[in-house]
């Protein structure tokens, strides 16, 4: 990849990336079983990232989220004509991908993956680099999420994923931080997946037939059958070999 002239416009970063082929994109929300689907990719052939967690998230996808979120989430208009800001979040993009493909070669090699649970919120600016773009959007029985605690509102990132917006101090008369969230974290969590469900969902049917929403229950219930269905979507190269 070229980063030699710096970015000037987030068309020079697809131009950039686009040797590499449209990648795949896996989001969710949190603690919805996500890690399963990376290690099938991964079983597949996918490249997922040279840099992830734990929980196989993308930590270089991670910051140009966090970058996204902030500054922009929910309303992306200003980022296609404001020259300043395309400027910046284009510099932040290049160089978050350029770590994120870290030995991955370009087209004609691996298909390549990012798998980052709050990726359906910048979706946006991740159709715009990448025409080709598909998106795996894994749903759980939010009733199960509800009681997986993860992070409550206690910041302004997580109060945007929350709530889309950062201007709120008390949602339903409880305040937004660590204690608030620990005595009833099972009503943060379910405001957390339905917002997540509902952004995922809207920005993905723009992508009309790239856009494939999978249940975590079918991957129990029926894991061949699932399994087979994502990788194809995928373009994994070894699929029976991953199931």
């Amino acid at each position: 990849m070229d980063t030699s002239t710096p970015p000037v416009s987030l068309e020079h970063v697809r131009d950039a990336l686009a040797p590499f082929g449209p990648p795949v994109m896996v989001c969710n929300k949190s603690h919805s079983g996500s890690r399963l689907l990376a290690a099938l990719l991964a079983e597949g052939g996918v490249f997922m990232g040279a840099h992830r967690n734990e929980s196989e998230d993308s930590l270089d996808v991670l910051e140009l989220v966090e970058h996204l979120v902030g500054r922009h989430y929910p309303d992306y208009a200003p980022l296609w004509t404001d020259g300043s800001d395309a400027r910046e979040t284009a510099r932040v993009a290049l160089e978050c991908f350029r770590r994120h493909l870290e030995g991955c070669g370009p087209r004609g090699g691996r298909p390549w993956c990012w798998k980052l649970c709050e990726s359906g919120y910048a979706l946006p600016l991740f159709a715009r680099l990448f025409p080709g773009l598909r998106v795996i959007h894994l749903i759980r029985d939010g009733r199960d999420v509800a009681f997986c605690d993860h992070r409550g509102p206690d910041n302004a990132f997580w109060r945007k994923v929350h709530f889309d917006t950062d201007r709120i101090a008390a949602w339903r008369g409880m305040r937004l931080d660590g204690p608030a969230y620990r005595r009833r974290a099972h009503l943060y969590n379910a405001a957390h997946w339905s917002n997540a469900v509902r952004v995922a969902r809207a920005y993905g049917a723009m992508l009309g037939e790239r856009y494939l929403e999978v249940r975590y229950e079918d991957l129990c219930r029926d894991f061949a059958a699932t399994a087979a269905r994502v990788l194809a979507f995928a373009g994994a190269t070894d699929a029976a070999g991953a199931i």
